[in-house]
């Protein structure tokens, strides 16, 4: 019981990980404020991450590159700190936030959250 009751506990506590360098190429599903999100990318090798109730934290250090993926097509807000280069995408089925440090940026931890709305895609020239 107590071994459960610790697990339970665990869960409720903001999650922070720690490591040399985190690999996220299979991707990483996190839940910040109700909403599903994928950690991944080709190249998403990352310092840390902590997930928080309403948003979360990614250390960056340079050449590193993060890419969040949302099915719930949610963009995220992302504090842009240093050299940061930030893309977002909006398609029929999920929105994708690109966050990349270049190779001569300095380490970077930029909290990124979760717009409260889904995304609106262009309705460019075609119909459907």
């Amino acid at each position: 019981m107590k071994i459960y009751l610790t697990i339970f506990l665990s869960l409720l506590l903001p999650v922070s990980v720690l490591a040399a360098e985190l690999s996220l190429l299979a991707g990483v599903l996190i839940n910040v404020g109700g909403i599903n999100l994928s950690v991944s990318g080709t190249t998403a090798n990352i310092d840390s991450i902590t997930v928080n109730t309403s948003d979360f934290t990614v250390t960056l250090s340079g050449g590193q590159t993060v890419e969040i993926t949302s099915s719930d097509r949610r963009l995220l807000t992302v504090d842009q700190l240093g050299s940061l280069q930030i893309t977002s995408t909006c398609t029929s089925s999920n929105a994708v936030t690109t966050i990349s440090n270049p190779s001569d940026g300095v380490q970077v931890t930029p909290t990124i959250s979760p717009k409260s709305t889904a995304c609106v895609m262009d309705s460019g020239g075609g119909g459907g």
